[in-house]
């Protein structure tokens, strides 16, 4: 799918852009990245010249920069927290980073260092951000990996469940490509075995992040009749998606949904229309995806809670729903909703999507076995990621429940420094 992203920066714009910031001494932007990207230096070196030490201050603490991009919410994360904006704009960040990996791409201008091999090896079950991440940054350390994607293509969610329009398949499989190297062992297509059994095999550590692989459920009635978010994606991605003339009901408020509605209407649909509890300041999607989801045609409705998937002869006929208003403020889910007497109302369509978030897959439960759980995920140290079995380590969406690409990095890098601390302790043994 073609790309709908801005056009990237000349040199003279970056260099104009970058020299906006105004070199914080508590660069507060620098909070609001969960990878720990050090922007206020990134971006000092492009107003400076220096796109070598530019590429490699964003690529040694996120591997991912380039289709962060493009996906990261930067007005929730890091841009929202830039001192210019009380003056003007905040400076465009996510800009900056597209112009350094282009540039980067284009010309090669920084090329990362690896270290002799150590002779130690780990397990990495999931070809997502986090484990990808890892394996990569074990590769710099010295340490081979072997690393199990149960798909055909790398990169997780990131690489078949977001938009071609919103990250353009280019840059993903360009970045991608590039963490390969012959430290990496990739088996794609292959299911993993149990975590703990890989400990048995011969690894010095086992990194889980098979991600959240299933779509979550409303339990409606009548549910059986519903598409569900993923399976949406997957088949746009694949490009078998036929929405032409349908008039799709999509329940959901996330970047998912978002990412329905505006995959549902250039698949040709009719009419798409967006169904979710929160008001439009409360819905967790980023500023910049309702943008998108509106002004391509969806219609919103906002407070308003499904209750059933309306059913005739075995096709879809359109969804009951009730407007609600909140309990307790500030809790955004729908036990906290009031249901309002007389507000029922039927919105007609021939596809409904549920479409809000995602669980662990069906496979997760002989993987993850002999893993502590929290509420549904796995249970890990928040340092360094290591879970309740010595040597077994786990991050990215099993561990959060679902959040950005950028955090996901976040826990490859702890992951990755915690393993090699672990291998030289086995070294010296």
């Amino acid at each position: 799918m073609q790309s709908e992203a801005l056009r990237l920066y000349s040199e003279a714009e970056a260099r104009r852009e970058a020299s906006r910031c105004l070199g914080c001494g508590d660069p507060t932007c620098m909070d609001g990245c969960p990878a720990k990207v050090d922007i206020r230096e990134f971006i000092h070196e492009i107003a400076t010249g220096n796109l070598t030490r530019s590429a490699r201050l964003l690529m040694e603490k996120n591997p991912f920069y380039w289709s962060c991009a493009y996906i990261c919410p930067v007005e929730k994360q890091c841009e929202i927290k830039c001192h210019y904006a009380e003056i003007n704009y905040p400076v465009t960040i996510a800009r900056l980073q597209q112009y350094v990996a282009n540039r980067d791409w284009e010309e090669g201008i920084f090329r990362p260092s690896f270290a002799e091999p150590t002779g130690a090896k780990a397990a990495i079950i999931g070809g997502g951000p986090a484990g990808m991440t890892c394996a990569w940054q074990l590769a710099r350390r010295g340490i081979q990996s072997v690393l199990y994607e149960r798909r055909k293509e790398l990169g997780g969610m990131l690489g078949w469940a977001i938009p071609g329009y919103r990250l353009p398949d280019e840059i993903r499989n360009r970045e991608i490509d590039r963490l390969r190297c012959p430290m990496i062992e990739v088996r794609q297509g292959e299911a993993a075995p149990p975590a703990v059994s890989l400990l048995e095999r011969g690894f010095d550590a086992v990194f889980v992040a098979p991600g959240l692989q299933a779509s979550a459920r409303v339990n409606l009635p009548g549910e059986e009749f519903a598409l569900f978010a993923l399976d949406v994606m997957d088949m746009a991605h694949r490009g078998i998606l036929d929405m032409q003339g349908k008039r799709v009901l999509v329940v959901g408020g996330g970047s998912v949904a978002m990412d329905v509605c505006g995959t549902a209407l250039r698949a040709g649909a009719e009419k798409v229309e967006l169904i979710c509890p929160e008001a439009p300041r409360e819905m967790p999607a980023a500023r910049r995806e309702l943008d998108d989801a509106w002004e391509k045609g969806t219609i919103f409705h906002t407070r308003l809670l499904p209750i059933e998937i309306v059913v005739e002869d075995g096709r879809v006929e359109g969804l009951r729903a009730v407007g609600i208003e909140w309990i307790e403020e500030g809790r955004f889910v729908p036990s906290n909703a009031r249901v309002l007497p007389g507000t029922e109302r039927f919105l007609p369509g021939t596809v409904v999507v549920e479409a809000i978030g995602q669980r662990p897959g069906d496979d997760c439960g002989e993987l993850l076995t002999g893993l502590e759980h929290n509420g549904g995920l796995v249970a890990v140290d928040q340092e360094t990621m290591s879970t309740s079995v010595p040597g077994v380590f786990a991050g990215g969406d099993v561990v959060n429940g679902g959040s950005t690409v950028a955090a996901a990095v976040d826990h490859g890098n702890r992951a990755a420094e915690a393993i090699a601390a672990r291998a030289k302790r086995l070294a010296i043994m």
